[in-house]
């Protein structure tokens, strides 16, 4: 999977992402550090942008990030997601952790 990363230079970091089954939300892509689950920007890249929005208007922070009016909607969402907890799985229960298998790493979903 890559990532697009934040500054004049393009920057794709790439790397092997798992699939894992949780015994909460069934198979989802494996926790990474330096991105939100689903987004295509790394952390700081979604922060930034949900920072400006905080602000000023989609139509600028677009045109000043060099992204379209629906992604600046897709950067809040997940931030502001990720803040409140909504699309982590939460703490790690150690009672629970042998449930959590690590899947084939197939393409086929």
């Amino acid at each position: 999977m890559a990532w697009t990363g934040l500054g004049a230079v393009l920057v794709e970091i790439e790397a092997r992402t798992y699939r894992v089954t949780c015994p909460i939300h069934g198979v989802v892509t494996a926790y990474t550090q330096w991105a939100y689950p689903g987004s295509g920007f790394t952390r700081d890249f979604d922060l930034t942008v949900g920072s400006l929005a905080v602000y000023l208007p989609r139509s600028v922070v677009s045109e000043y990030m060099r992204v379209d009016w629906e992604t600046v909607g897709r950067c809040i969402n997940r931030t502001r997601g990720f803040q409140d907890g909504g699309m982590a799985c939460g703490p790690v229960d150690e009672n629970i952790i042998a449930a959590v298998k690590v899947t084939d790493g197939s393409r086929s979903f």
